[in-house]
């Protein structure tokens, strides 16, 4: 779990324990591939709106955050947005990514989201990063509230969700349309409050 002075300890170590079989990182560069080849397998990306997409789109995407994070280490201070990398502490796999970011013109509100590969699925990873993740924004980055959303049909996103003390605020019928579904997108928050309550 995490503690006010995690997310420092991973501005300058290269990781620091999730648990006794897992490591927890940032974000860099060299991750990349593996972050690519996560999001190519249908299974995750079945849940994704942004999934599969040109290995250049989650380049893009990443690449800002990978700059932030390493400009924020060189100038001793916590970075606008963070991004977590879980690897497995012997065989150094890659074992799922969690970001972090900031929303726009609201400060002090985040937004939380995460994707596990198939290979450790059903280990509770998602959950871990998830309350780790949690546990910074509030205790780190003084959030006074943290967001999420899934699909309605991935049940394992939302039980990850409220297992980490999020509560489902909302629900946008028909949100998410293909020509082959249609599903609705559930809303989760967190206050600060809400944090301070559930630690105490």
């Amino acid at each position: 779990m995490s503690n006010p002075s995690q997310l420092k300890q991973l501005l300058s170590s290269p990781s620091i324990p999730l648990n006794d079989e897992f490591d927890i990182a940032l974000l860099t560069a060299n991750d990349l591939p593996d972050i690519c080849k996560m999001l190519d397998d249908p299974e995750v990306s079945k849940y994704l709106f942004f999934a599969p997409s040109p290995h250049e789109v989650y380049q893009g995407y990443f690449q800002p955050i990978i700059e932030e994070i390493e400009k924020a280490k060189s100038e001793n201070r916590l970075p606008n947005t963070v991004n977590l990398i879980i690897r497995h502490k012997d065989t150094n796999q890659f074992c799922g990514e969690i970001g972090l970011a900031p929303i726009d013109f609201h400060p002090g509100n985040y937004e939380i989201g995460y994707q596990i590969p198939t290979h450790v699925w059903g280990k509770g990873l998602a959950t871990l990063g998830c309350q780790f993740m949690t546990l910074i924004a509030f205790d780190d980055l003084e959030a006074h509230k943290v967001t999420a959303d899934c699909y309605a049909g991935n049940m394992g996103s939302a039980r990850v969700l409220e297992k980490s003390g999020y509560i489902q605020e909302g629900c946008s019928k028909g949100y998410y349309q293909d020509a082959n579904r249609s599903d609705d997108k559930l809303y989760f928050g967190m206050t600060k409050a809400q944090f301070d309550t559930m630690q105490s």
